[in-house]
C-alpha cells in the first residue's frame, strides 16, 4: 500500500501546482473533504498533538483528525508561504477587516490582523 501511495503522491506532483497538490494529499491522508481543506486555517494544526481540528465539517459539526507526519515539512512550508503573503499585506495596509455594524471596529480589525487566524490556502 505504501508504493501506491507514493505513486498517487508523485504522480500529483507532475501534474497540479503546489498548494492543490498540498490540499489533495492532505485529503487522501486525512479523509477531509474539498470545503474542509479549503477552509483550514493556521491555528487548527496542532504539531504539539499530531492533529488537525476540522471546524464545521459534514453536519456543521467539529472534529479532529491526525495529522500525517509525512505532510508536516510541506505544511510548515505552505505556513511560511502564507505568513510572508499576510506580513507583506499588513505592510501595504490590507487585512486589517472592515467595520461591521454592532461591532467594535478596532477589536476586529486587531483579530484580522493576527497571522493564525489566516487560511492554510
Amino acid at each position: 500500500m505504501k508504493i501506491e501511495v507514493k505513486k498517487i503522491n508523485g504522480e500529483l506532483a507532475l501534474k497540479v501546482p503546489y498548494d492543490e497538490d498540498l490540499i489533495a494529499k492532505l485529503m487522501y491522508g486525512t479523509g477531509m473533504r474539498v470545503s474542509e481543506a479549503i477552509g483550514l486555517r493556521i491555528q487548527d494544526i496542532d504539531f504539539g498533538q499530531n492533529e488537525i481540528i476540522i471546524k464545521r465539517g459534514k453536519g456543521d459539526k467539529d472534529r479532529c483528525t491526525m495529522l500525517p507526519g509525512a505532510l508536516k515539512t510541506e505544511i510548515k512550508d505552505q505556513m511560511e508561504k502564507v505568513k510572508k503573503i499576510h506580513e507583506q499585506d499588513l505592510k501595504d495596509g490590507f487585512g486589517g477587516g472592515s467595520e461591521t455594524a454592532g461591532f467594535n471596529s478596532e477589536k476586529i480589525s486587531d483579530r484580522c490582523k493576527r497571522f493564525p487566524l489566516d487560511g492554510m490556502f
